[in-house]
Parts: C-alpha cells; sequence; structure tokens
C-alpha cells in the first residue's frame, strides 16, 4: 500500500513515511485528471488481480506452514474530475475500499483445510448533489485444502458489471437525466461470474486458471470458457548465492476481451448480418514474466514482462525495493510500461507499522497499518487503474502482513530451520 527510505541511514522511517504522504496529497490536489465514465467503468472491470493475490497468499502459508486467520481492511483514492453531458466537469474521486477474511486449520506440509473471502467497492464521480456515479463490486469465496506440501484451491468469482448513472452513452449524468442501457453505455465486456482453480507446491511452482460462466449459443442453460492462466516457479528457498535473489519465471494467457495495464477492453467484433452469431473474441495475448525478488539479500526487486502473442512486444519493466527496520516496513517501485502504444511511468510506495513479530511456528497474532501514495499505476489488486491518476490509501490487517494485498509486493526467504 512513502518512500524507499530515509533521510539518514539509521534515521526513523516516520519523517520520511509523513514527508511523501504530504507531497502526495498535495499533488493529487494540484493534479487530479478528468476522466469519463466510460474510462473509469473500464477501469473498474480491471480492479481485481486475482492471479498475483491468490498465489502470493498461498505462497505466505508455505512461508509459514499454517492455516493462516486474517481480515483485512482498506481504502484508496484519487481525486479526480468528471465530464458530465452537460459539458461541465466537477470535481469528485474515485475510491475503492475492500475487505478480506479467511481462517483454517492445520500446516499444509502435512494437512490443512482453509476459506476466505474477499469483497472490493468502487465508487466514482462528482461530489454534488444529484451526480450520477459509477459504481461497481467484486468478490471472491475460495475453499482450500493443504497435503504435504500441495495447497489446492477452489474458487468463485463474481463480478458485477460497472453500473452507470449516464445518458446510454457512457457519458455520466445528472438525477432524473440518467437512464440505464442504450448504445455505448459504460459497461465492460468482463464476465460477470467466473470458476478458478489454484494449484500450489512448496518448491515454488504454482499453476492457477480462471474460466467465464458465459450463456449457451442458444441461450438454453450455460457452459465454461478459459478466460486467464498462470504457469509461475519461484523457489523461496535460496538455491542460488543471495546475490542472485529469489527467481522467477512465470507464462500467462490473457483475456482477448479485457483490458490490462490501464487500457480498454478491446472491441468484440460483431457479425456484418443480422441473426448471425457473434463473431470470435479477439485473440488471448500470451506474455512471460522473468524476474528476481530480495536481490543481494536487500530486498530489491527486478521484473519484467514481454508480450509473447499475438503480437511480440515489451510490456512493462519494474523496479523496486523494501527495507524492515524494527516494527516498521517503506517499499518504493517504479514501473515502465506500454499502454495503447505509448511509454509510461509509474511509482507506488508504502510505509507500514506492525506490532508483533511472526516467524513460523510462532505467528502469535500480529496488527499491521500501512499508508501508501502511488502515481499512474496499471496496478490493479490495490485500486482502479486510471492513466495518470494519484492514489492515497491506508489498509489495517490482523494477520501476517502478506495476507494483505500489497501495493508493492514484497517476497521473502524462507527461513532455514535452526541447526
Amino acid at each position: 500500500m512513502p518512500t524507499s527510505g530515509n533521510r539518514r541511514g539509521r534515521g526513523h522511517p516516520r519523517g520520511a513515511l509523513t514527508a511523501g504522504l504530504v507531497v502526495g496529497l498535495l499533488t493529487s490536489a494540484a493534479q487530479a485528471q478528468t476522466y469519463t465514465g466510460r474510462e473509469v467503468a473500464d477501469a473498474t472491470a480491471q480492479s481485481l488481480d486475482m492471479m498475483r493475490d491468490h498465489v502470493a497468499f498461498l505462497a505466505a502459508q508455505d512461508r509459514y506452514d499454517a492455516s493462516l486467520a486474517y481480515i483485512t481492511l482498506g481504502f484508496r483514492g484519487a481525486p479526480a474530475r468528471f465530464a458530465y453531458n452537460d459539458g461541465r466537469t466537477p470535481w469528485g474521486a474515485a475510491v475503492r475500499g475492500g475487505t478480506t477474511v479467511g481462517f483454517g486449520f492445520g500446516a499444509p506440509s502435512e494437512l490443512s483445510v482453509f476459506t476466505g473471502a474477499w469483497v472490493d467497492l468502487v465508487q466514482a464521480g462528482a461530489f454534488e448533489p444529484n451526480a450520477g456515479l459509477i459504481k461497481g463490486v467484486e468478490g471472491l469465496l475460495y475453499l482450500g485444502v493443504g497435503f504435504r506440501g500441495f495447497q489446492l484451491t477452489v474458487a468463485r468469482y463474481v463480478h458485477g458489471d460497472p453500473a452507470a448513472s449516464g445518458d446510454g452513452f457512457g457519458n455520466l449524468s445528472w438525477g432524473s437525466d440518467a437512464q440505464t442501457g442504450g448504445p455505448g453505455e459504460a459497461t465492460s465486456l468482463e464476465p460477470s461470474e467466473q470458476r478458478a482453480l489454484t494449484l500450489y507446491h512448496t518448491s515454488g511452482a504454482s499453476v492457477l486458471a480462471t474460466w467465464a460462466v458465459v450463456p449457451s449459443a442458444d441461450l438454453d442453460g450455460t457452459h465454461y470458457e478459459l478466460v486467464e492462466a498462470r504457469a509461475q516457479l519461484q523457489p523461496l528457498k535460496r538455491w542460488l548465492d543471495k546475490k542472485y535473489g529469489l527467481p522467477m519465471l512465470a507464462l500467462q494467457k490473457l483475456s482477448g476481451d479485457r483490458g490490462y495495464y490501464g487500457e480498454p477492453p478491446p472491441q468484440r467484433a460483431t457479425a456484418a448480418s443480422p441473426g448471425q452469431a457473434e463473431a470470435s473474441a479477439p485473440p488471448s495475448p500470451y506474455e512471460t514474466e522473468l524476474g528476481s525478488d530480495d536481490l543481494l539479500g536487500l530486498g530489491i526487486r527486478a521484473h519484467t514482462k514481454v508480450q509473447l502473442y499475438p503480437t511480440p512486444k515489451f510490456r512493462t519493466l519494474e523496479a523496486g525495493a523494501y527495507r524492515d527496520k524494527g516494527p516498521w516496513t517503506v517499499a518504493f517501485r517504479a514501473h515502465v510500461y506500454r499502454r495503447l502504444d505509448t511509454t509510461q511511468a509509474s511509482v507506488d510506495s508504502f510505509g507500514a507499522f506492525r506490532i508483533g513479530d511472526p516467524k513460523p511456528g510462532n505467528i502469535g497474532l500480529p496488527f499491521s497499518v500501512a499508508l501508501s501514495y502511488s502515481y499512474n499505476s496499471p496496478d490493479t489488486a490495490t485500486f482502479i487503474p486510471l492513466p495518470y491518476a494519484h492514489v492515497v490509501g491506508v489498509q489495517a490487517v490482523l494477520g501476517v502482513p502478506e495476507v494483505a494485498k500489497s501495493l508493492v509486493p514484497i517476497v521473502r526467504a524462507k527461513e532455514e530451520p535452526a541447526p
């Protein structure tokens, strides 16, 4: 969920954290962007990055060798102007609030059972009375088992299509001018219901796939279509010198109907003749991710993503770092990435204070609170990826910090048992 360190090597991180938040807030107010209803609805459809979040959660359970119990609350917001159908662009905000909860029994190295749920709410629009709003809701319910180093989860993911109080053309409206439906309304092609299956092994190998529940061609029943899939390998036990960190490699299939990195979703081609079935979706992109975490044993992170198909191209280059100092953790990362064939840059940062020092075999009941700031981030785990948005947030976690949706991913090596 801001700075990567403090002014002095031994200084307290609170000063840098406070300064970073003040600068972020002032910059947010001074440089707020103007968004249309369609832009917000499209970005809302990207706002749950299950492929990253769920694998990171299972890795945390493996690291602690426990079924983790947790409750998290998070809130992030960005000041902005919004375009309404009368030509006005009043001040408002885009906000996202969410909670996650989970518990279980046993240890994945032997036998465990665990379950949990995630719920997110998004709202965006002007502060003025009778202003039309964009609203979105999504939720995830999962059930999992662990046995001798394997963890298997099944999940149901429901995404409520963003509801816009608009004029039927993707423009926000006022009061009685609003209507639902109509050509070009600010809605998403993202499937409204999905199923997911995740398999994780203590070696660091994982596979995740999601299927959409879609109506059959004859509208009599439903069937499943593969939406996204990801295979990843990142051992958490060091098998190379510390300077090489914790290397990882991943291959993922993305949805041809969904936008990524803050891009709008591709438009599904429609048939030329009335009564003809809708044409197939745009081709599904395939990407590879390569990187390493905790380089030099100093918490340094370096990752890159490249699209392999249908058109080979660079997608992202990410560099960041985190630092633990007593009960404090500060983290920072920067992205260079491609959005709509333009090169973009972003920054994400957070500072967290923790009560308790969880260790494998002695987790206790830790509690932490974090404050964050980001700009122009393509990240979809903690906010909606609105272009050029200045976002500030707060998060509270009852449980180990790794169960939270972290704005800057932190990957720690497994601690070797004492001889």
